[in-house]
C-alpha cells in the first residue's frame, strides 16, 4: 500500500464513520482494501499481489488449505484482534484533524505517512502470527495460489514482474522489458482477432433479418466510425487462460 493508497483508504475511513463505534471493523477494513484497490486500478497501476495470509480468511482457501478447527478459531481471533487493533488506531489519527468542512485539510503528507507506518507494523505483526499457526505446507500453498490470482487479475507481465517472482525466477531487467513489449504485440494481435470474430458473429447474427431490414439498419448506421483509443491510457494486461 503506497502513499496514494494510504491517503485514499483514511479518507474512506472518515467517510464511512469510522469514529462510530456501532461499525463492524472487519466489513469496514474490506472496504478500505477495496477503496486502496480501486484507487490503484483509477492510476492505471497494477494491481499488488494478495497478502498470502488475508487468503486464509477466504472460506474456500480454508478448504484448499485444510484448516483444520483449532487453525480457524486460531486465525479468527487474529484478524478480530488485528481489525480492533486497527480501528482503535485509526480512530486515534482521526482525531488530530481538525472538525468541521476543513478537516482533510490537516491531512498532511506526514501523517499519511505515520498512518502508512502504523499499518504496515500491524500488518507485519499479523503476518507473523498467522504463519505460527499454519503448516509449512499451507503456507506454500497460499503462496501458489497468490501467485495465481495475481496472474488472473493483474496479468502474466504485472505477475512476473513482482519482486518475489523476479528473485525466484532470476527474471533480468532486459526480460522484462522483452516481456512487457511481446505482452503489447500477442495483446495487438487478439484484440484485431477479436475484431474479426466480431464482425463475423454480426453477419451471421443480421441474417435472421430480411435482406430489406439489413438494407435499411446499413443506412441508419451509416459510414464506418471507429472511437480513437487513448494508447496513453491502455494497460498491459495480457492473461493466458489454461
Amino acid at each position: 500500500m503506497n502513499l496514494k493508497s494510504t491517503i485514499g483508504t483514511i479518507g474512506l475511513v472518515f467517510i464511512c464513520g469510522l469514529a462510530n463505534a456501532q461499525q463492524q471493523t472487519n466489513d469496514l477494513f474490506k472496504k478500505l482494501q477495496e477503496k486502496a484497490r480501486l484507487i490503484k486500478a483509477n492510476e492505471e497501476e497494477e494491481l499488488p499481489a494478495p497478502d498470502i495470509f488475508f487468503l486464509a480468511t477466504n472460506e474456500a482457501v480454508r478448504k484448499e488449505i485444510e484448516l483444520v478447527d483449532d487453525q480457524v478459531k486460531r486465525i479468527s481471533q487474529i484478524e478480530k484482534d488485528f481489525s480492533a487493533r486497527i480501528n482503535k488506531g485509526l480512530k486515534e489519527f482521526s482525531r488530530k484533524l481538525p472538525q468541521g468542512d476543513n478537516r482533510f485539510a490537516g491531512f498532511t503528507p506526514d501523517l499519511a505517512a505515520d498512518i502508512q507506518t502504523f499499518v504496515d507494523r500491524l500488518q507485519t505483526e499479523k503476518r507473523q502470527k498467522m504463519e505460527d499457526v499454519l503448516l509449512p505446507h499451507q503456507v506454500q500453498r497460499l503462496r501458489e495460489m497468490a501467485l495465481q490470482i495475481h496472474m488472473d487479475r493483474s496479468g502474466e507481465v504485472a505477475a512476473l514482474s513482482s519482486p518475489q517472482v523476479v528473485e525466484e525466477l532470476g527474471i533480468s531487467e532486459e526480460q522484462q522489458k522483452r516481456l512487457k513489449e511481446r505482452a503489447e504485440e500477442i495483446t495487438a494481435e487478439i484484440e484485431q482477432e477479436i475484431k474479426e470474430i466480431r464482425a463475423k458473429g454480426r453477419k451471421k447474427l443480421l441474417q435472421v433479418l430480411t435482406k430489406d431490414q439489413r438494407e435499411k439498419l446499413e443506412t441508419m448506421i451509416g459510414n464506418k466510425f471507429e472511437l480513437p483509443t487513448d494508447a496513453s491510457r491502455k494497460r498491459t494486461t495480457l492473461r493466458f487462460k489454461k
